[in-house]
């Protein structure tokens, strides 16, 4: 795809949750290992002997990055295994996947135009709902969020809470814990 140019060097931290490795606690191990999520690849790296090399995904798998605060898990999801950023412990789980897409570089057609160089673009986050131990995706349309939740729809809905943004999301899945 691209080489290891200076146009690379300078789009390549793009490709990651951070620039740097962090540290990280994997499972139930107690040693710390540095990690850095390349969300591109959807992997966990680390550095080992000067080389790079990518932690096993396992279904199940946990990893905490303790200065960000922020858990993910590997689920099986559409037949392979996948990085899910979890937001709440439970029963049912609020859930997203960070996407970070490779634009092309595009030539100017005309001289009134820039040439635009090749990039790592993030992004928004896809929000997903692990609900009766399935992953389904949430849509911001009311009539579709609701549909995901099957015969509980009516509990949900009295909440009259905002499903466009993490905190009214996180609120309808604790309230869904408690029924």
């Amino acid at each position: 795809m691209l080489d290891d140019s200076a146009e690379f060097e300078r789009i390549a931290p793009k490709l990651y949750l951070t620039p740097n490795y962090l540290a990280a606690k994997v499972d139930h191990m107690v040693e710390t290992i540095f990690l850095k999520y390349n969300i591109y690849k959807d992997e966990m790296e680390f550095s080992k002997n000067g080389q790079i090399l990518f932690l096993k995904k396992q279904n199940g798998r946990k990893i905490t990055f303790e200065n960000l605060n922020q858990k993910y898990e590997v689920f099986k999801f559409e037949d392979k295994l996948a990085y899910f950023m979890v937001h709440n412990d439970g029963k049912n789980q609020l859930l997203s996947r960070q996407i970070v897409k490779f634009q092309k570089e595009k030539l100017a057609k005309t001289s009134y135009q820039v040439d635009k160089p090749a990039d790592f673009k993030r992004q928004k986050d896809v929000f997903y709902l692990k609900f009766d131990n399935v992953i389904k995706e949430i849509f911001s349309s009311k009539k579709k969020f609701y549909d995901v939740f099957g015969n509980k729809a009516k509990s949900v809905k009295t909440n009259n809470l905002i499903i466009k943004n993490i905190e009214g999301l996180e609120k309808i899945i604790q309230h869904l814990n408690t029924i």
